[in-house]
């Protein structure tokens, strides 16, 4: 498990892991910038754990049917 922030400092890393067949969960934390192309690269990962006092909650709830694979909290 990893967290946002964590993933954004090591893509390159965590997408090694990930096409080497590894299961990954990711926890979104008020770095996450609601955007397309972020959200579906989310989807790479097993599960999306977002919690409900998240600042952007909302906004990446608005946007859910892009994610495949959200667990709220």
């Amino acid at each position: 498990k990893i967290t946002y922030t964590e993933f954004c400092e090591n893509r390159d890393d965590v997408y090694n892991l990930i096409n080497q067949g590894y299961k990954l969960i990711i926890y979104l934390d008020d770095s996450f910038v609601v955007d397309f192309s972020e959200m579906q690269i989310l989807n790479l990962f097993s599960y999306i754990v977002i919690n409900k006092n998240l600042k952007k909650y909302d906004e990446i709830m608005d946007n859910k049917v892009v994610l495949s694979n959200i667990v709220e909290i």
